[in-house]
């Protein structure tokens, strides 16, 4: 299953302004710790860039830590469910069944990816691959340099 979180916190911001700037302004503590590595992020749920366009969502419910700003904690929780209860919704979700072999790609900083149930006794394997923005912004600029000079 994969959410469009753009698009439902574009909805957010229409439908409920005051939870939309609560999770674009409320930081969020994300931590994975394993015997390999250790992930750390303090972000909003829904940034936003300069011009106030939603440029990154942020969600994963396991390993987002306990939220606590004061008085307005309650609220942060009411829009944090808003806002997932949105990324449900039918018109922002698109479900793919893949076959052994298929790749599919995304920008994980608008789409979120999860699944629904499977069938027990089946053989099921899923392999995920993460590359930095940072990573392919650099190779791609630095290709684009080549070709002009001729390389």
């Amino acid at each position: 299953m994969f959410f469009d979180g753009f698009l439902a916190a574009e909805q957010l911001r229409h439908t409920d302004p005051d939870a939309f700037e609560l999770l674009t302004t409320a930081t969020v503590r994300f931590e994975f710790r394993d015997a390999a590595a250790y992930l750390m992020a303090e972000v909003p749920l829904i940034r936003l860039d300069l011009r106030r366009a939603v440029d990154r969502i942020t969600v994963n419910n396991r390993s987002m830590r306990p939220v606590d700003i004061g008085p307005r904690t309650s609220d942060f929780y009411d829009a944090y469910v808003a806002f997932t209860d949105l990324l449900a919704h039918p018109e922002n979700v698109i479900e793919l069944s893949l076959t052994a072999g298929e790749l599919i790609g995304f920008d994980n900083r608008r789409v979120l990816h999860g699944r629904s149930g499977f069938a027990k006794g089946g053989a099921r394997h899923l392999q995920g691959c993460y590359i930095d923005i940072n990573a392919i912004n650099s190779t791609a600029s630095t290709a684009s340099g080549l070709q002009r000079q001729g390389g």
